[in-house]
């Protein structure tokens, strides 16, 4: 479908007569919307995580653990992207540091071993 109007002409000379208009599809940015939502609703499973990988007296602390790791990353990914943003002139050093954190966040999550926890109970 596509129903979207979009202004061709430049932002500096208003719209005339002969000013024309492209269709923009909608699908893409209802796809990337619907992901959005799966992705944030899919990060309940996050905390099941400790009680997968801790013994059942610490489970609190991994908790905490990834807790705190998470709430730095959240305080300090938009600094050091402001920075990217400040010394490119553009957004591509935000994105490539995202990615990089993306990659890095995927391989930390493979090398998870579920079947052998974290620490063994103490009696």
């Amino acid at each position: 479908r596509t129903s979207i109007l979009r202004e061709t002409s430049t932002p500096t000379r208003p719209p005339t007569r002969s000013t024309r208009y492209t269709l923009v599809r909608e699908e893409p940015a209802i796809i990337a919307l619907a992901l959005a939502v799966f992705f944030i609703n899919f990060g309940g499973l996050y905390w099941a995580i400790p009680a997968w990988l801790a013994p059942r007296r610490q489970v609190g602390t991994v908790g905490g653990a990834m807790n705190i790791a998470s709430s730095l990353g959240g305080a300090i990914a938009p600094v050091v992207m402001g920075y990217f943003i400040a010394w490119t002139g553009g957004y591509t050093g935000s994105f490539v540091f995202l990615g990089c954190c993306a990659a890095l966040y995927l391989a930390g999550s493979l090398v998870i071993n579920f079947k052998k926890p974290l620490a063994v109970a103490r009696p």
